[in-house]
């Protein structure tokens, strides 16, 4: 079974993401001393090959993205916060572009729910 690296992955991954961040209101100016750093670091990244999601469908296994997210305090590097997110596609359905937008999405969907 063929896996590989979306061309692009992290591009969009970025755009998608500092997109959410600003539209939700999360995105700090650069210079706000109160503002947080938010680190993500990708644990799993398994996309199928386009090929065998079509002929195989399930039976290709899942495409999968699963990060680890850390909230710091800007002033201190102390961490406030720790979470980790998972997203999957085990359809034949969808896009490898998709997926990666998803997790973006659903990263920022979990920050909003801590955030008060």
């Amino acid at each position: 079974m063929s896996r590989r690296t979306y061309p692009g992955a992290l591009t969009i991954f970025r755009e998608r993401l500092n997109n959410q961040l600003s539209n939700k209101g999360l995105l700090a100016a650069a210079d706000d001393g109160s503002s947080k750093i938010l680190e993500v670091t990708v644990t799993n990244y398994t996309m199928r090959a386009g090929a065998a999601r079509a002929m195989l469908g399930i039976m290709a296994g899942s495409d999968t993205i699963q990060s680890t997210i850390k909230v710091k305090d800007q002033a201190t590097g102390g961490v406030l916060a720790e979470f980790t997110v998972e997203s999957k596609n085990s359809t034949a359905w969808g896009t490898s572009r998709g997926l990666i937008e998803e997790h973006a999405d659903e990263i920022v969907a979990t920050l909003m729910g801590r955030k008060g």
